[in-house]
């Protein structure tokens, strides 16, 4: 069974033009739209990809990016979105009862998917840097692994 290559005549949209917040513009041709609508690698359109790559690159420079052989290399990785990508690394890392700790604030519509499945989850108080070390020790200390 493989991905398939669904038939492009049977595709809805045959090309798209979009204007950008900064005035820009991005045209998908026909050929491209071919592309982008039919099923491809996993980890997307390697044109897309790269230009995401570039523009995280750009805002955040992170130090490792392109780092390979290091263990703690970073990669891009490409979700339809933050819940969906959120909800999938949750069913990835959680069985039903287990217990997460995390930031104060969390995406709120992430919930109903800890809640059916009885995950419960430890806040723990946040800055710019990240979680506050002292108050983790706190919330650590008091952890129950039984529960």
């Amino acid at each position: 069974m493989s991905g398939g290559l669904p038939n492009s005549l049977q595709f809805p949209v045959i090309e798209a033009a979009y204007t950008l917040s900064d005035g820009s513009h991005v045209q998908i041709d026909p050929d491209e739209m071919k592309t982008c609508l039919q099923y491809t690698e996993s980890v997307g359109l390697s044109r897309i990809r790269g230009w995401l790559e570039g523009l995280y690159r750009r805002v955040h420079n992170p130090p490792t990016m392109d780092s390979k052989d290091l263990p703690s290399s970073l990669a891009l990785l490409m979700t339809n979105g933050g819940r969906w990508g959120a909800t999938k690394l949750l069913n990835i890392l959680h069985e039903d009862g287990d217990s997460f700790l995390s930031e104060e604030v969390i995406y709120q519509t992430l919930i109903p998917n800890f809640l059916c499945r009885n995950i419960k989850g430890a806040t723990v108080r946040s800055d710019n840097g990240g979680m506050d070390p002292m108050h983790l020790r706190q919330v650590m200390s008091q952890w129950d692994e039984k529960r």
